[in-house]
């Protein structure tokens, strides 16, 4: 798209393969606003936040079976996340944003209406700076960040050493622009990277701005366990998430008399993209037969299971998996409460669209399954997105 041969310039660092976890005993009480209360730092950057943040982050993912407590294990997961957050935000870059000049990307974030669209647009925004050594800025308070504990980068928070003037129309100068959402484009990489650039270096602006759905992992791939620090819900969320759950399963276990030991999520996206237009375009949704097989699947694995199913059409769902004693339906809360719960299962079952994509990459879940057939084979959408470049490797296409 921007053409040149591409280096990707990934950072690896060396990190200690040594995890602490602590797991606090919450048993028989709630968790209470003080047990969650953190405080939040900016998005940061160094080689001390990357190795901490993955070590604090293969800490939690080991509580999988640490009780067989449900709402003890999840609030315990709760509590690593905030924990990790905590820690994290102890550690100030120590990168040369301050240095003269200083280079500067952000987002325009047009059509960034839906939660999951958003995180796409601000994790790429976010993994393409840290990348490519610019200093990522949003220009627009948007209402999605208020879910999440991290503050993010605003223009007004840049240092004034080697800042150069921000007028708002830059917005529409300097413009990368990724027409096909789900296709990782490597030359955006190397036009915002300056560091190894060889020869004249006219063409790298002080200034630029992204555009479009940048949906593949692989943009923020540098950089994983800052994204998910990025991306920490509030205690506010998290709370509301738990008693939900709580909730639920009192009521199942009341009515049949077992405690499960496994909890599940389901998520599954219908509404819009059922119009003949979007059908059309290549949008599908996930078979019936998907969803009680990897039910039926699932539950004679992990039995004794409990599934959560959360939906924008809870009546389609209670008419496919209904009969299920083992099925609970989940709806009424807002969406961050819904990819939070998603985020806490000890497994996943995803549809399509990026809501459950990204309850997905926040999670611990010891294994994540999707829906193979979408998009349309063949379709425009199709050609829009590569497989391997939208999906993470290691979850399991389904069918």
């Amino acid at each position: 798209m921007f053409g040149g041969r591409i280096l990707l310039a990934s950072r690896r660092f060396l990190v200690v393969a040594l995890a602490v976890v602590c797991l606090l005993s919450v048993t028989g009480r709630k968790l209470g606003q003080s047990d969650l209360s953190n405080g939040s730092k900016g998005f940061t950057t160094s080689k001390e936040s990357y190795s901490l943040s993955l070590r604090k982050y293969s800490a939690c993912g080991v509580i999988l079976k640490g009780t067989t407590d449900i709402v003890n294990r999840l609030s315990e997961r709760i509590r690593c996340r905030l924990d990790r957050h905590a820690a994290l935000s102890t550690v100030e870059s120590k990168s040369s944003s301050t240095s003269p000049p200083m280079f500067l990307v952000t987002h325009d974030f047009f059509n960034a209406v839906g939660l999951g669209n958003f995180m796409f647009m601000a994790a790429a925004l976010l993994g393409l700076a840290d990348a490519s050594g610019r200093k990522a800025f949003f220009f627009v308070n948007h209402h999605h960040m208020a879910v999440f504990q991290t503050k993010f980068p605003m223009e007004e928070s840049l240092p004034k050493a080697g800042r150069p003037t921000i007028p708002e129309q830059v917005l529409t100068q300097n413009v990368l622009e990724v027409p096909a959402a789900g296709i990782y484009d490597s030359a955006v990489l190397e036009t915002l990277d300056n560091r190894n650039k060889k020869g004249p270096k006219e063409d790298v602006y002080p200034i630029m701005t992204l555009r479009g759905y940048f949906q593949s992992w692989k943009y923020f791939r540098s950089n994983p366990a800052l994204i998910r620090q990025q991306f920490t819900f509030t205690p506010a969320v998290f709370q509301t998430a738990l008693g939900t759950v709580e909730t639920a399963l009192r009521t199942y276990t009341e009515s049949t008399g077992t405690i499960p030991e496994s909890i599940i999520g389901i998520h599954v996206r219908r509404g819009d993209i059922l119009r003949p237009v979007m059908k059309k375009y290549g949008h599908t949704v996930a078979s019936p037969s998907y969803l009680t097989n990897l039910v039926h699947n699932l539950t004679e694995l992990y039995q004794p299971a409990v599934f959560l199913v959360l939906s924008n059409d809870p009546v389609y769902c209670k008419r496919v998996l209904g009969k299920r004693k083992n099925v609970l339906f989940i709806d009424g809360n807002p969406a961050e409460v819904d990819m939070a719960i998603l985020s806490l299962m000890d497994h996943l079952i995803l549809t399509v669209g990026t809501f459950g994509w990204w309850g997905a990459f926040l999670s611990d879940a010891q294994d994540v399954y999707y829906y193979k057939n979408w998009p349309t084979y063949g379709s425009t959408l199709d050609k829009e997105y590569r497989r391997k470049d939208y999906f993470l490797p290691n979850w399991k296409p389904t069918e």
